[in-house]
């Protein structure tokens, strides 16, 4: 909100409901509302039922309405608008009906002609100085006096005039995310950011997360009383992310459970969207000279001092947790208050990367912007250091596969802010140096290198499959080609690509071993531990006709040992943890086509910078194979975490348990992944608490 000394009049709008819908609804099965009063959003709303006439906005979880400041006769604007989703599809515009609210207006108001809008207008004005007063005379020479009285009834206007700790985010630039603090900003476009484990001035500070703010109390008519306190109180807002019209409405239950019932179904926007706690109870601080008078875990009472009051408060401790902060005086008869606050204010992740490559690598400059726009889903801000060249040296064998005593001080060298808070690590480097220069710096030989390609015919077998009655797809080799030492196997069949594991092998029988493929990994079941990591999760072995593939025909089958599966690609980024357990998912590594910078087209960018978001979530420390698509609509990608032609789960996500249907109605997806995350990979990045993350070497 302004300033008083810039503002004649402040405007309370309601919204109230919606009339003349019904033919707009009369096939609608899914049609909701959402609206904006200035720069506030309101909704997705609870299910507008099929035919109804009417429907009241005052019936949702959370009001609809606002306040907002106009000088002279500027107005207030705003729309409502009525849309139907459509599921994989970007939901449908049904009606929108703009409004625009002055001072002048007062009441119910009424906007449209069929459908129409009603809102409730409530204008306050700002008393302005000097004001001339008319008081009845007494006669000339009279000895009376007037008995006229002045009554003003005492009138303060309270602005929130700064909020330490809050930034503002810019445009997400080549190097990726960024905010600055700008004094007296409060989050008026709702986007403002507070960064977890920091410091009021932005740097790191484990385990804290706060922000101080500022009020400044403007006496309009009258006096302030002696006794003035002013009250700050904490409003959860509800969470903007799962009401976006690109957002898939299967993770809406996810990532904002309380704004649905058990079935999935739209309740509306229940403003209870903060989810972490504060470092303490009650989470509000004295900031001397304003003394705390009293505090509770939603509100606290400061003093005033020459017409400003401040105090800390501290933030909970969960990406995506949304809230606001009022400040007022204590309303009465015989004082009129204009209170003050803010806009939407949302924790958020702040990560830096330090970003490598080595000289005959390519460069992955293009890609990083879009892989900064991938994780602020997630509320993390991502920024990469500018592009540091360093000589080509080791293999991909040895980054991936080498001993930990002998990576973890290459390693180091390279990653040069390996110990500071906050930082992660980003590297491409070149798969191709002599055996010469690997045998000097490793006292290991790489595993063997070798691939094979097979012309042979899948089956399944009537053993029962590993999760449950799933058939196990095998096919049959020469044992003395070892393939039970292989690594990955890949499925070629038309222009399908299919990536396996191999699972046990059986016997030989007639002269061939038989060899299970198992379709990656597919997680099952999640965790909100401290890190945010993944329970155990599944090896499935799926039917041949849920992953489109024929039985009983001939199909070419690559199979790849240790370190071979990259060796066609070449190239290699890393992110990383900084895991002492670095072979496990803590350390991630993506491959990336050799070539040029003339060949970084679209379709380059594209693949890398999915790439790079798939190390990075496994550099904070989640796993791959969610099985899922992404988190937008229209429906055209899996998650980046996925690899191309993955198994996906059936049906929708509820609740911390991602699967509904069985495991053997899985599905292999015949798109390709992009670099945009799941709900439940952003569900869990949110809830992460990285500085307790034991992969980090961190110094705190």
């Amino acid at each position: 909100m302004a300033g008083p000394e810039s503002f004649d009049a402040q405007i309370e709008i309601a919204l109230l409901r919606l009339e003349d819908i019904g033919e707009l609804v009369a096939e609608a099965e899914t049609a909701f509302v959402r609206a904006r009063i200035g720069t506030k959003a309101f909704g997705r709303s609870r299910r507008v039922r099929k035919g109804v006439s009417s429907f009241s906005l005052k019936l949702e979880p959370m009001p609809w309405s606002t306040e907002v400041r106009v000088t002279g006769s500027t107005a207030v604007t705003g729309w409502v608008q009525i849309l139907a989703d459509q599921w994989d599809s970007p939901p449908v515009l049904l009606a929108e009906l703009p409004f625009a609210v002055t001072s002048d207006e007062r009441g119910e108001v009424t906007f449209g002609n069929g459908p129409t809008l009603v809102l409730h207008a409530r204008p306050r004005f700002c008393p302005r100085k000097p004001r001339v007063a008319f008081v009845p005379r007494v006669a000339d020479g009279s000895p009376e006096t007037t008995h006229a009285k002045l009554v003003s009834r005492p009138t303060v206007a309270v602005t929130i005039t700064a909020v330490h700790g809050l930034y503002r985010p810019l445009e997400v630039d080549h190097l990726g995310g960024q905010a600055t603090y700008v004094p007296g900003y409060k989050s008026d476009d709702q986007r403002g950011r507070i960064f977890l484990n920091r410091d009021l001035d932005g740097t790191w500070k484990k385990g804290h997360q706060a922000i101080e703010l500022e009020a400044t109390i403007e006496v309009l008519a009258g006096r302030l009383p002696p006794d003035a306190k002013l009250v700050w109180t904490l409003h959860p807002e509800d969470d903007p992310l799962d009401d976006a019209l690109e957002m898939h409405q299967q993770w809406g239950p996810v990532l904002d459970p309380a704004d649905y019932d058990a079935d999935g179904t739209p309740t509306g926007a229940s403003g209870s969207d903060i989810r972490g706690v504060p470092s303490q109870t009650p989470p509000w601080q004295e900031v001397e000279p304003y003394s705390l008078h009293a505090a509770s875990d939603a509100q606290a009472t400061t003093t005033i001092v020459e017409n400003k009051s401040r105090v800390l408060f501290l933030c909970p401790d969960e990406a995506g947790d949304v809230f606001s902060i009022s400040a007022t005086l204590p309303e009465s008869r015989s004082l009129e208050v204009l209170a003050d606050q803010t806009g939407l204010l949302t924790m958020w992740n702040r990560f830096d990367v330090e970003y490598v490559r080595m000289d005959t690598a390519v460069s992955l400059k293009k890609c990083l912007r879009r892989v900064a726009l991938a994780f602020e889903a997630a509320n993390i801000q991502m920024r990469f250091s500018e592009e540091r060249v360093v000589p080509t040296k080791f293999d991909y064998g040895f980054w991936r596969h080498g001993p930990q005593a002998q990576v973890l001080p290459e390693l180091k060298k390279r990653f040069t802010r390996h110990e500071e808070p906050g930082w992660l690590f980003l590297m491409a480097l070149e798969d191709e140096t002599s055996p010469n220069d690997h045998k000097a710096e490793t006292a290991v030989s790489p595993p063997p290198l070798a691939s094979l390609v097979l012309q042979a015919k899948l089956f399944e077998s009537s053993t029962e499959g590993t999760s449950g009655g799933l058939a196990k797809l095998q096919f049959a080799a020469p044992p003395e080609l070892q393939i039970d030492e292989a690594r990955y196997v890949v499925v070629h069949h038309n222009d399908l690509r299919l990536y396996f594991l191999l699972g046990e092998s059986e016997a030989p029988a007639d002269g061939f071993a038989r060899y299970t493929l198992v379709h990656m990994e597919l997680i099952e079941k999640w965790s909100a531990d401290t890190r945010g990591a993944v329970d155990p999760f599944s090896f499935l072995s799926l039917r041949a006709d849920r992953l489109g593939v024929p039985l009983n025909e001939p199909v070419r089958i690559e199979v790849f040992w240790p370190s071979k599966e990259w060796d066609e690609v070449g190239e290699v980024a890393v992110s990383i943890g900084f895991s002492p357990l670095i072979n496990r998912h803590w350390w991630g590594a993506a491959l990336l086509k050799r070539g040029g910078p003339d060949e970084q087209n679209d379709h380059f960018i594209d693949s890398k910078a999915r790439d790079i978001v798939h190390e990075l979530v496994h550099g904070l420390g989640l796993h791959h194979g969610c099985g899922f698509h992404d988190w937008r609509t229209p429906r055209v990608a899996t998650c980046a975490c996925n690899y191309d032609a993955h198994a996906l789960w059936p049906g929708v996500v509820a609740g911390e348990t991602p699967v509904i249907g069985p495991p053997d109605q899985l599905t292999v997806s015949g798109i390709r992944r992009r670099e945009h995350l799941c709900g439940v990979h952003i569900r869990e990045l949110r809830r992460s608490k990285f500085h307790l993350h034991p992969g980090f070497r961190w110094k705190q």
